[in-house]
C-alpha cells in the first residue's frame, strides 16, 4: 500500500477516519489501507468526502464553473480489522 494507517484508535470524535479530497481537483488516490483501526464513541466511523472545501480555507466559496463536476479518483481502499462503536449522537 502507498498509505497505511495501522494500529490507530480514535475516541469520542465526530469522525473516525476521513478520506477527503479537495473539490474540483484532479488526480488519483490509490492503495490506502486502514489496518487494525478502532473507533470508540464516534458519530461516523468512516467518511469519504470528494467535495471537501471548508469556508475557513476558501472564504469565497467553492462554486467556480466546472469545479462541481470534477473529483479526484479513489481506487483500492482496504479495511483490515476496522471496528468500533457508534456514539448515537447526530452532527450537523
Amino acid at each position: 500500500a502507498d498509505v497505511v494507517f495501522r494500529n490507530v484508535t480514535v475516541s469520542k470524535s465526530v469522525f473516525g477516519a476521513r478520506l477527503k479530497t479537495w473539490m474540483g481537483s484532479q488526480g488519483l488516490v490509490r492503495n490506502v489501507t486502514f489496518s487494525h483501526f478502532r473507533v470508540d464513541a464516534v458519530s461516523m466511523g468512516f467518511i469519504v468526502d470528494q467535495r471537501y472545501c471548508p469556508r475557513s480555507q476558501r472564504p469565497e466559496g467553492c462554486t467556480s464553473p466546472g469545479e462541481e463536476e470534477q473529483a479526484i479518483q479513489i481506487d483500492d481502499v482496504l479495511f483490515d480489522n476496522f471496528q468500533g462503536t457508534y456514539s448515537g449522537r447526530e452532527f450537523s
